[in-house]
């Protein structure tokens, strides 16, 4: 009985200790395990809080990453959007752009919006937001300006053709910003007559400033086209005579709402890398498409140049053949005929009543020029120097009705002469042809 006690009283140590084993294992695993989680939240908080490599991309990444935790975070970035940053050449820290989707204000179309924010005191702000049918930032050249620049393009269908440089957003910002003015003015209700005011004060010194470099084209200057001697149409965008795309666009991250952070992180990292100088992106490639589309629109404009001018020398043969014409056939007074050109008169002063001594130009559709003297009933005399128009028809010479020609000149003064083949008379003075 003693041997079976002590055999049974073995196994149930046996049995204790394996438990002791087991339970050891798994607490081992448990610890084990809390290690490797926490170890693990440790890294990710860590990676999750290291640098994106710059001040700048911090102080962006930090933004992102509290709107992509935040319950209440604002558009556009309680959803989808393509964020990019830029680096100009009048900024100090690169400006970030959030591309999204939204529907236009007649609730129907589509349109696509960029929201542009820069850094001020270590802080992100809002600069400016601008929404079209279509919309996309570009690096452009301005010809006028000869410089590199990125521009927000707006574009709708109705012909709204709007191109906003990302320097001008930023000068906006800094000296034309209404709620600033506001708060400095002590202004605190946006709904008031005297916000109302100070915006539109402030609106009309930004639209009076020249130093905007913002490009506005009416529907009606969009295009530039000449028809030529042959009936062809030459034409060209008025845009590409300002600007030139250089079809460098930036590069853009998929941001979300709720993605997880530390791909957010490495998409910021990501492109930091590729936020580069604008002169850093200049290569012979760049520059070589400049070159030939700035050489192409002056080969057009010279081109419409040479239309206009063959035209004019068109328009000018034919109005010279017609005028030689009308001068051949003359001028039909009545039963009487006049040759177009110049009627002189000798330097003879009549009596009595005013009298016009000196030259009458003759010309046809019913226009002169008179250069003569005049003498006033009071004996005073003056000259006159302009031109006129006439009509022809009949006046009362003392008793008979004859042939004649009623002058007015701009000015207005009014005379009457009657007249015979190539002359001109009053009853004291005679106007002959004396050629052209």
């Amino acid at each position: 009985m003693a041997t079976k006690k002590k055999n049974k009283k073995g196994k149930d140590n046996k049995k204790s200790k394996k438990k002791l084993i087991i339970i050891i294992v798994i607490l081992s695993i448990i610890v084990l395990s809390l290690l490797g989680v926490i170890g693990f939240l440790v890294y990710r908080n860590s990676l999750e809080n290291k640098t994106t490599g710059s001040d700048w991309s911090d102080i962006y990444y930090k933004f992102l990453k509290e709107q992509n935790k935040s319950k209440q975070a604002n558009y556009p970035f309680n959803g989808k959007a393509e964020v990019s940053f830029v680096k100009t050449k009048n900024t100090e820290d690169p400006m970030m752009l959030v591309k999204s989707d939204r529907d236009c204000s007649d609730g129907k179309t589509k349109c696509e919006e960029y929201n542009i924010f820069g850094i001020e005191d270590d802080s992100v702000k809002f600069i400016q937001g601008d929404s079209a049918e279509k919309a996309e930032v570009k690096l452009y050249y301005n010809i006028e300006k000869k410089d590199y620049k990125y521009y927000l393009h707006l574009e709708n269908e109705n012909g709204f053709d709007y191109y906003f440089s990302l320097d001008t957003m930023k000068y906006d910002f800094d000296n034309y910003n209404v709620e600033k003015e506001a708060k400095k003015r002590g202004i605190t209700d946006f709904d008031s007559k005297e916000f109302k005011d100070l915006y539109d004060e402030i609106s009309k010194k930004k639209d009076s400033d020249t130093s905007r470099d913002v490009i506005n084209l009416p529907v009606t200057e969009q295009k530039v086209e000449q028809k030529t001697l042959d009936g062809k149409v030459l034409e060209y965008d008025k845009i590409d005579e300002l600007i030139v795309d250089t079809n460098v666009e930036p590069e853009y991250i998929n941001y979300k709402k709720d993605m997880d952070v530390i791909k957010l992180r490495q998409e910021v990292v990501d492109e930091v890398d590729e936020c580069k100088n604008i002169d850093d992106l200049l290569n012979k490639s760049i520059k070589k498409i400049v070159k030939e589309q700035i050489d192409l629109i002056e080969k057009v404009k010279q081109d419409i140049e040479n239309a206009k001018n063959e035209i004019k020398a068109d328009e000018e043969k034919k109005a010279k053949e017609a005028e030689a014409a009308l001068y051949a056939k003359g001028l039909t007074v009545g039963s009487h005929n006049l040759k177009f050109g110049n009627y002189t008169t000798s330097n003879q002063i009549g009596p009595d009543g005013g009298q016009l001594y000196g030259t009458i130009t003759l010309k046809p559709n019913g226009k002169f020029h008179i250069k003569t003297n005049f003498e006033q009933s009071s004996g005073e005399t003056r000259n006159i120097d302009e031109d006129g128009t006439y009509t022809v028809g009949t006046a009362i010479n003392s008793f008979d009705e004859q042939d004649a020609i009623k002058f007015t000149t701009n000015s207005g003064y009014k005379f009457t002469y009657f007249v015979t083949d190539n002359y001109m008379n009053s009853q004291w003075i005679i106007y002959k042809y004396s050629g052209n």
